[in-house]
């Protein structure tokens, strides 16, 4: 009897301790009274519309719904990632990414949204082209030169000039010349190749109806880059020389001081002297590496230098530029040996040109017929240096030696 008491006592008691313990159950995932879901993206419009064809680097997308969080937004070209460079809740830009197909389907992941934004079909046209793919080797090109006609000329090391002719893969060694160090090509006034040996101050002139080879001109100096304005000067630059302007043979002289620079390039645009050059001074006041602007104020004539673009202060400033092109609107585009080796520059934004697509480094652009821009790529594998052409969508700023 007692022990039956003492059993239903120690039941009492149990029954009281647990009825005041708190059960601590698990936390529930979903939460009927939550409003931090976000809602499903939507894509109303891709612009340009239907297809990025040659010359779009940039692809805009509209729609609704997208986060406002910079580096949220996940955006595909099928399942191939692209970069967003802006984003808003109602716009995303990204970069042109590197695919090619007209049945992609465009897509945008929003974080906590259930669905994902589908737009369909889009197209990426084919930009960059392996120009001597299966053609000549590029391993051994040291100049290279386009006429408007769209043939394609080139000196290699063994120094012989050769010609394809537009639309064909057929490769012509015209003759064997003098010269392989080549600094640049250009078209003068009269149709013809004219180059100058690395620094050195001789230039020489390829006649190309005869296939020969000519001594031309000596500078005063050692020269390197060169280019024509619509009078028929040629604009020459070399290491710690001047500007140079040469009427003729026998009318040369210093046009600016550009003593205290290495000049890399040359280009002529708009009624202006262009000058690609690192500086070699003690002024830290001067950017390192930087693009000169010389106005042609007459025949042969130019106003003093003025600072054009600062490469230096750039991302890309480490990298050292090679070369530089302008297109028909003013946009400058500038080669170097950067992993992303050709950026274009608009509106003051430097943005690389069809990020991932072309082989580092660049060492020389020439912009050719219609839109396309070519350029080499030295890379260290002699096998894969290459000429490719780039469709850019519209026309090179013109070259007054063509």
């Amino acid at each position: 009897m007692k022990s039956i008491i003492k059993t239903g006592i120690i039941c009492v008691v149990l029954l009281l301790v647990m009825a005041g313990c708190e059960y601590d159950a698990p936390t529930t995932l979903w939460d009927a009274d939550a409003t931090g879901n976000a809602p499903d993206p939507a894509i109303s419009q891709v612009t340009p519309g239907g297809s990025a064809a040659g010359g779009v680097n940039e692809i805009e997308i509209q729609g609704s719904n997208f986060s406002n969080v910079a580096g949220a937004n996940l955006v595909y070209f099928n399942n191939v990632a692209a970069e967003l460079i802006a984003e808003s809740g109602q716009q995303l830009v990204v970069l042109r990414p590197n695919i090619v197909s007209d049945q992609v389907t465009i897509k945008v992941v929003v974080p906590g949204a259930l669905q994902i934004a589908r737009f369909s079909p889009y197209g990426v046209t084919a930009v960059v082209e392996n120009f001597t793919e299966g053609g000549f080797d590029a391993g051994n090109l040291r100049a290279m030169g386009i006429d408007n006609a769209g043939n394609f000329y080139w000196i290699t090391r063994d120094r012989t000039m050769h010609r394809r002719a537009a639309g064909s893969d057929v490769d012509e060694a015209l003759a064997e010349i003098t010269q392989r160090s080549i600094g640049r090509m250009r078209f003068g006034p009269d149709g013809n190749l004219y180059y100058i040996r690395e620094n050195n101050p001789a230039m020489y002139k390829f006649t190309i109806e005869t296939a020969t080879e000519e001594a031309y001109v000596t500078f005063p100096a050692s020269m390197s880059v060169f280019d024509y304005d619509q009078d028929g000067n040629a604009w020459v630059g070399g290491n710690g020389e001047g500007l140079l302007v040469m009427k003729s043979p026998d009318d040369i002289s210093v046009a600016d001081d550009y003593s205290s620079f290495n000049c890399l390039a040359i280009r002529v645009y708009d009624n202006a002297v262009y000058v690609l050059a690192q500086y070699d001074g003690d002024d830290e006041s001067v950017p390192a590496v930087a693009v000169w602007k010389n106005g042609i104020t007459g025949n042969g004539t130019v106003s003093a230098k003025q600072l054009f673009f600062n490469w230096s202060e750039t991302i890309y400033g480490e990298a050292i530029p090679t070369d530089l092109e302008f297109a028909s609107d003013g946009t400058l585009f500038i080669a170097s040996d950067h992993e992303q080796p050709v950026v274009k520059v608009s509106g003051g934004t430097i943005l690389p040109l069809y990020k991932g697509m072309i082989p580092s480094p660049v060492t020389m652009l020439d912009w050719g017929q219609d839109n396309y821009l070519y350029i080499y790529c030295d890379v260290q594998a002699q096998a894969d240096k290459n000429v490719y052409r780039l469709d850019i969508g519209q026309e090179g700023a013109p070259h007054y030696g063509r």
